[in-house]
């Protein structure tokens, strides 16, 4: 957990600590500059005015400074550029200031002064993308707030930040102390010459509070935040101010009482029994909300109020309090570093603050605006005093307290492998801990080859296993793994590996039952044990005589298992983890009730997916780590290790007789696999959101890349077929990635050593590992690629600008549905429209309406799905309509089926309404709403559409959002379960469940239907992007450019979404074989997860219109779902292709 020290100047001096820093506050102060003349017309600058007053006090000698006339020309001419939004660049030139130039300078950020060697550090400057930002201008920053004043409103870092304008204006002139009080918190400076005044006040929780414990729960205090209520230190202080600069960041790290109406409403980590425990952001946003209403309610006020947003922390190989430091030289570039986890809801939250204040603001005409230094900041690692904010001999500890993430961190779960000729650590003679079944050496295996290789992360070395150094890391400690035999495995390779360098530890076992198991480390005190619990739970073998690694077991989902659960408490970490065991058939049990089972073939007993234990049996084992009362210790996730039989199943004459390694292009992770690591960290998130409220800490252990890619270390001979999926150098791996873990154990849950390339905020806060997206290559053969011929993915890329676009636009003869109608409902920008998809490695062809309607002469297409199906139609037909016109021939009046009939070319275009692709029915009495609970006939296939395609040439079958509503699922006319429907005795089961089975009944009936010749595409999975609330709650999407794919990740519930629809297609195509049927892919997910400006939000209607739900799900017409067409008409050029050479080559 992340605490902040306390301020310098706070209520106890000797506990000062070092927040702010020079870089950082320069920065800060050339933003402020440059945001502040574009409040004022442009302004010619008089010579400089040499101050003459008796009561300034002048530097002893000033330089001599020109004005340049044209200053600020670029932030004043080129207002579109983003100056929020770039790199650092060299600037040989800097610093403005040094340490003996002015005197402003506290003694903690004074790096210079107490020995920092180096001071590259203060040669950098911030380019902006798309423009210059000027160098800081003293002269010009006095003339544009003659006769002002300027207020810093928040902790000590705004108190620096004034002290680093005060340094940076000492060119021009010193000012002199007017302040009313001598308390260093609130200190006010007046510029005589230009009688212009700067004042800081300290207020770090910006409302009203007070210290209830000095010591606390954390050693950091406890402290009575009164959220609603104006801490008048400041709000009674302001109203005469022209300029406040309101922040306020680490201070809300600590442990708070928070108080509503004068009651105690909740805490935050105060770890009082009975009291709500509320996320630090419920704190955060209520004190902002505070701020802001205190501003807004000075009668006299008519000054601008600037948010300085959140500056992240910079702590590397330890928290703020435990060892960190940051000791970097050089800035980070943009693609190096990425905002998220607590810093990232931080800057979220005050941005949403700051846009509901703005919009109050302008009803009284008060003025608020945005001071982002978030993602400069993000980017200097290196600008942090550290500890050169005293002398070396200084009893001080603690590292410095600010700036953001953990720096450039590597994500070591990421790689490949690598030839290491010097491996292993040990041999099967030197080690006499290894068991038999995993012993390849000693029962013949006759190459050595896989032995030799080792983990080499993307972006990092990933050092040594240290067997020396982990005792010393475990010093007093103690360490448990849990779960099956491959946990087992895990201590035995431990065991191995720390013998070869060290040592071997005592055998103090309690029994002789291998499976659970305690070696003692003397000289070290350290502790390790095993715990055999393959399934976690409590189980009961109903055939204790059957095959071993096939009879039925009954699960206890809620009850963990006794030989692990009272045995853990006082362990120091504890290693979960399960996988294989849950291939086979199970009876699972809740509350001691049956609630299903999983291939269990009894009649009257529902089957669930195995997923469904799976993920009850983690949530079980993490609940039951969180219930310990006594236990302290950190939990981690060690991943789903695939199995890797090929010709074959594990009991069915499957091997696994690779002697290579596979590339990563060679093996992905994807089915039953798949489903198990997305299960295992969902879970996980969980555990780590509950685990907070206790101070616990939960890890990934994140090995399943590296081992889907690692085919060749299973042992192959002399063992029973399920220990052929355990591992030798799975051990080796997890132990040496555990070492590097445990010295970063500070870092936060499940992004504790993963690095990002997203230099912005990224669109989605939960960055849990996620694979990449796959889809298969399509061929090319187009005049602009690179090559003549090759596989290009058209479906990989990025947009680029098209200033050539829009195809068409709202006023061509086409059929545009109002509500995506953008331009006539006044949507005011239009650079939305002119970018072109760009795939990574060859040219995606403009459109060819011409072209197109000669490929589909004499076919049917039937677009079939949801609204954003008929979006994709109706752009078909505005796109065609440069070539030719339709007749409407449809059968019905409903919108909802349209038929559109090209005569020249005897064309038809269908759409067919069926959002679910299923039979479904309301099911609440009240009737239909938009979030109303719904039947859903998972087996039974839509009439809407199933009865109208036997036909068709073509069909573009889709759905997406209509799946997160609340449904009943019923399979065989009877109820198996449901989501969100909140009633007792009816399992709850995922939106993917009735997602799946839905596609599943979908492509059955398209594979069912006697007559049908045609071609099937799915279209996959079109992200939604709401923006500062859920589509219900205020959400909206205001961007005016896309993202890059730097910017943009999938999040699990879309991830799952589009996995789901690729797995099943898969298995589509599969049978389509069989039957001589051709299933597709439209993989319009990855371009689309990219433009969330293409979205009609509000400019779906007039203005005036009582509508508050904005539209971040389809698409603006012209817009960018008009690459959709693009994407099918190469398709549909390669199906001719492939149809014209089997046409040949039978010839």
């Amino acid at each position: 957990m992340k605490h902040q020290a306390i301020d310098q100047f706070g209520k106890n001096q000797a506990t000062s600590q070092r927040t702010s820093r020079i870089i950082l506050l320069g920065v800060l102060t050339v933003l402020l500059l440059t945001v502040i003349p574009l409040f004022y017309p442009v302004l010619r600058y008089p010579s400089l005015i040499k101050a003459d007053s008796s009561e300034s006090s002048s530097p002893p000698s000033l330089p001599s400074h020109p004005h340049d006339e044209d200053f600020i020309k670029v932030a004043e001419n080129n207002y579109k550029c983003d100056i929020f939004s770039g790199e650092w660049v060299p600037n040989p030139e800097a610093p403005y200031y040094t340490n003996t130039t002015c005197w402003a300078i506290h003694e903690h950020q004074n790096c210079m002064k107490y020995g920092r060697p180096d001071s590259e550090f203060m040669k950098w400057k911030w380019k902006p993308d798309g423009c210059e930002l000027p160098v800081f201008n003293p002269y010009q920053f006095l003339e544009i707030v003659r006769g002002k004043s300027l207020a810093f409103v928040g902790d000590s870092v705004g108190r620096n930040q004034m002290q680093s304008l005060i340094c940076l204006l000492s060119r021009v002139e010193y000012p002199i102390d007017a302040s009313y009080t001598s308390d260093e918190n609130f200190k006010r400076w007046r510029y005589t010459s230009y009688n212009f005044t700067l004042a800081t006040f300290w207020t770090p929780f910006l409302v009203k509070a007070r210290e209830e414990d000095p010591n606390g729960p954390t050693h950091t205090g406890l402290f009575n935040l009164y959220l609603d209520e104006f801490d008048e230190k400041w709000t009674t202080q302001i109203e005469e101010f022209d300029y406040i600069v309101l922040s306020g960041g680490h201070w809300f790290y600590r442990p708070a009482m928070y108080y509503e109406n004068h009651r105690l409403v909740g805490c935050r980590y105060c770890q009082v029994e009975n009291i709500t425990d509320l996320p630090m952001a419920y704190g955060y946003r209520k004190a902002f909300r505070t701020a802001f209403r205190a501003i807004s309610g000075l009668k006299n006020f008519k000054g601008i109020t600037f948010l300085r947003t959140f500056a992240p922390m910079h702590f590397e190989n330890g928290e703020w309090n435990n060892g960190g430091n940051c000791v970097r030289r050089k800035p980070f570039k943009s693609s190096e570093t990425v905002l998220e986890g607590d810093n990232l809801e931080l800057y979220m939250t005050q941005v949403e603050e700051f846009r509901a204040a703005e919009r109050e603001g302008r009803k009284k005409g008060l003025r608020f605006r945005l001071l982002d230094t978030t993602q400069a900041m993000l980017m200097r690692p290196d600008g942090h005093p550290s500890r050169y904010g005293h002398w070396p001999n200084e009893n001080v500890t603690l590292g410095d307290v600010k700036i953001t993430n953990p720096g450039k961190r590597c994500n070591i779960f990421r790689g490949k492998w690598i030839p290491h000729p010097k491996g292993p650590y040990y041999t099967n003679a030197t080690c006499l801990l290894i068991f038999d079944q995993q012993n390849c050496m000693k029962f013949g295996r006759p190459d050595t080859e896989f032995l030799k290789w080792r983990w080499r992360p993307d972006q990092c070395e990933l050092p040594l296993f240290d067997g020396a150094r982990f005792l010393r890391l475990v010093r007093g400690k103690s360490m448990a793994f849990v779960g099956d035999s491959v946990g087992r495995n895990h201590v035995q390779s431990l065991l191995c590996l720390i013998a070869s360098s060290v040592t071997y530890p005592m055998d103090v076992s309690y029994t002789n039952d291998t499976r659970f198991r305690r070696w003692f480390y003397k000289d070290y005190k350290f502790t390790v044990a095993s715990y055999w619990s393959p399934h976690l739970v409590n189980e009961v073998n109903t055939y204790p005589t059957g095959p071993l690694y096939d009879r039925l077991v009954n699960l206890y989902l809620d009850e963990a298992n006794d030989a692990w659960a009272k045995e853990i408490e006082g362990f120091d970490y504890v290693i979960i983890s399960a996988g294989q065991w849950f291939f086979g058939p199970q009876i699972y049990y809740e509350n001691n009730q049956i609630v299903g089972c999983y291939r269990c073939h009894m009649n009257n007993v529902r089957e669930l997916p195995m997923f469904y234990g799976y993920r009850k049996a983690f949530r079980t084992a993490f609940r039951t780590l969180q219930s310990l009362p006594n236990f302290k210790g950190v939990t981690f996730l060690r991943t789903f290790s695939p199995a890797h039989f090929e010709n074959g199943q594990w009991n069915t004459g499957g091997t696994c007789a690779r002697t290579r390694l596979v590339t990563n292009g060679e093996m992905k992770l994807e089915g039953d696999f798949l489903e198990f690591y997305l299960t295992q960290m969902e879970e996980l998130r969980r555990a780590e959101k509950e685990g907070r409220k206790r101070a616990l800490k939960f890890r990934a252990l994140d090995t399943t890349e590296a081992m889907v890619a690692n085919t060749i270390e299973l042992p192959i001979a002399g063992n029973t077929p399920l220990n052929s999926s355990k591992k030798f150098i799975l051990p080796i791996l997890i132990l040496v990635l555990l070492a590097t873990i445990l010295r970063n154990s500070s870092l936060s849950p499940l992004h504790a050593l993963e690095v990002s390339t997203n230099g912005t905020i990224p669109v989605h806060e939960e960055n849990i590992p996620t694979p990449p997206l796959v889809s298969p290559g399509i061929a090319t053969n187009d005049s602009r690629n690179a090559s003549s011929e090759h596989q290009c993915n058209v479906f990989r890329g990025n947009w680029v600008p098209y200033n050539e676009g829009p195809y068409y636009t709202n006023e061509t003869k086409c059929e545009i549905d109002d509500r995506q109608n953008c331009m006539k409902f006044g949507r005011p920008d239009t650079e939305f429209m002119k970018w072109r998809w760009k795939p990574d490695e060859c040219e995606l062809p403009l459109f060819d309406a011409v072209q197109f309607l000669e490929i589909v002469r004499g076919k049917t297409l039937a677009f079939v799905g949801d609204s954003v199906g008929r979006n994709q139609m109706q752009s078909l037909v505005c796109l065609l309509a440069s070539a030719a016109n339709p007749v409407d021939v449809s059968y019905v009046p409903d919108n909802k089926f349209r038929r559109w009939h090209y005569t020249a070319h005897n064309f038809t275009i269908v759409a067919l309404w069926s959002p679910l692709l299923v039979k479904a029915r309301d099911a609440n009495p009240g009737g239909f709403s938009s979030n109303s609970l719904m039947n859903l006939y998972l087996d039974e296939a839509d009439d809407a559409w199933a009865a109208h395609v036997e036909n068709v040439d073509i069909v573009i079958l889709s759905a997406g959002q209509w799946f997160f509503r609340p449904f009943m699922y019923y399979e065989n006319g009877k109820l198996v379960g449901c989501n969100g429907c909140n009633k007792k005795n009816v399992t709850n089961l995922t939106h993917y469940y009735g997602y799946r089975m839905a596609f599943r009944t979908a492509f059955r009936t398209v594979l069912s239907l006697r007559n049908f010749k045609g071609l099937t595409f799915l279209r996959t999975f079109s992200p939604a992007h709401f923006e500062n609330g859920d589509w219900n709650k205020g959400g909206n999407c205001v961007r005016t450019r896309p993202y890059n794919k730097q910017e943009a990740t999938l999040d699990l519930y879309n991830l799952k979404f589009y996995l789901t629809q690729m797995e099943e297609n898969t298995a589509a195509q599969r049978e389509g074989i069989k039957r001589g049927l051709k299933f597709r892919l439209l993989d319009t997910t990855e371009a689309m997860m990219l433009r969330p400006d293409g979205h009609p939000s509000n400019y779906g209607h007039w203005p005036h219109e009582n509508k508050t739900m904005a539209d971040c799900v389809h698409w603006c017409l012209p817009g960018p779902i008009d690459t959709w067409k693009e994407f099918l008409l190469q398709m549909l050029k390669m199906e001719r292709e492939k149809s014209t050479e089997e046409a040949s080559e039978i010839a």
